[in-house]
């Protein structure tokens, strides 16, 4: 029986972050993405994926994804069997970045939600060789465009206002992949190094020259490594 897996995006970001492991992840998993686009807390977010998804079922979550994740191992950790955080901060947000989300907010109710995705966000997603890629940067822009400023604002307002995960970190107890890349400017190696010292049965992976969106930008060391976390 293949294994139910579901698949949490980052902000910004649909089920095409997950395109690869979506296709080549089917013959050993039961594969869904969730939608974290219209609820304004991540407690919110992971209480409806909890009350979506019917019994156990192991979850894989990219940034705020990774957040969602943690929050569903807090409410209902008890269902996961197996859990993977990718390029994720397990911490509570800091008051510069708290005063980041709030600017982008401000402006997006402007009417300057371009803007912010010109300034602010694509220049940190992808590394230097990731933006100039040819398929890699329409992908990442058009998951924007289609997401859009208001759900956008919804998803700032769950990240401004979160809490952090310390104490859920050293509860979880099912095999954790723990996965970034090595040039994430947004959520950096350590604090990945981190969420793994915490994390009793935790393997941390590292991918090399590569940015904030690793499924994407590393699409097959990434699949590879959730291929071995979801056999093991």
């Amino acid at each position: 029986m293949k294994e139910k897996l579901v698949l949490i995006p980052g902000t910004l970001c649909d089920e095409r972050l997950w395109m690869h492991q979506l296709e080549h992840l089917h013959d050993i998993a039961d594969l869904v993405v969730a939608e974290i686009q219209s609820e304004d807390s991540i407690e919110k977010l992971a209480s409806s994926i909890l009350h979506q998804v019917e019994g156990e079922f192991s979850v894989a979550g990219l940034s705020m994804g990774g957040m969602v994740s943690l929050e569903i191992m807090k409410q209902g950790g008890e269902r996961v069997n197996r859990l993977a955080l990718l390029d994720t901060n397990p911490y509570p947000p800091t008051v510069e970045q708290k005063e980041n989300f709030q600017r982008n907010i401000d402006m997006c109710q402007a009417g300057d939600f371009e803007k912010v995705f010109s300034t602010y966000i694509f220049p940190n997603l992808l590394t230097k060789e990731g933006k100039e890629n040819a398929e890699l940067a329409p992908i990442v822009e058009s998951m924007a465009s289609d997401i859009g400023p208001k759900s956008y604002i919804n998803q700032l307002t769950a990240l401004k206002n979160r809490e952090g995960y310390l104490e859920t970190l050293r509860k979880i107890d099912c095999p954790t992949l723990v996965l970034t890349g090595d040039k994430d400017v947004l959520c950096p190696v350590k604090l990945h190094q981190e969420m793994a010292e915490q994390i009793q049965d935790s393997k941390l992976v590292v991918i090399e020259d590569c940015g904030h969106l690793s499924s994407l930008e590393k699409k097959e060391d990434v699949t590879q490594a959730m291929r071995e976390w979801l056999l093991s």
